[in-house]
């Protein structure tokens, strides 16, 4: 059997996004019901609608009674933040776990060209690079952005230290 409800096994995924699109797909019957029309009211399928009640995916109540039976309500719909798990993009949900980092083309080409003028390349070829890199367009510099970023955390010798520092501000 299993037993979401006590943590000790984790759901079937298919089982939960089946019952979550049929909410969706249903989220104009305020009368809907999983286990009256789509789904087998069994104990398998009410752990599983535990796990989405108890992870802010869907509005119900769900309880269980003396006799260990469920009880839940109607209607079952999915909350924001379900709709946002079933999106493709993970809506604004994702958006709001997610941080903007804003930095202008010419701050990344005068920090290349910082790194560039620090290396032991000749001046001619110092040139040479700073020249093409003024040529570059801003598309490719933001597309090799992340690259810069992983390389750039790549070379801290002591990550652990230089976390620890930023605890400091």
């Amino acid at each position: 059997m299993v037993d979401i409800e006590n943590k000790t096994e984790f759901p079937d995924e298919e089982i939960v996004l089946k019952m979550m699109n049929l909410m969706k797909e249903n989220r104009s019957d305020y009368q809907y019901s999983l286990f009256e029309k789509d789904m087998e009211p069994t104990e398998e399928n009410f752990q599983h609608l535990a796990y989405i009640i108890n992870h802010d995916l869907a509005n119900n109540v769900l309880r269980r009674t003396i006799d260990n039976r469920w009880l839940h309500g109607t209607p079952m719909h999915l909350t924001v933040a379900g709709l946002d798990y079933l999106s493709h993009w993970g809506g604004i949900t994702a958006t709001n776990k997610t941080f903007t980092i804003t930095i202008a083309g010419e701050t990344i080409r005068a920090l290349i060209e910082a790194q560039i003028e620090a290396s032991n390349a000749t001046e001619r070829e110092k040139n040479s690079f700073k020249a093409h890199l003024k040529h570059l367009p801003q598309k490719v510099l933001e597309a090799q952005l992340p690259s810069l970023i992983s390389q750039g955390l790549s070379q801290i010798p002591d990550i652990f230290s230089w976390i620890g520092k930023l605890s400091d501000f």
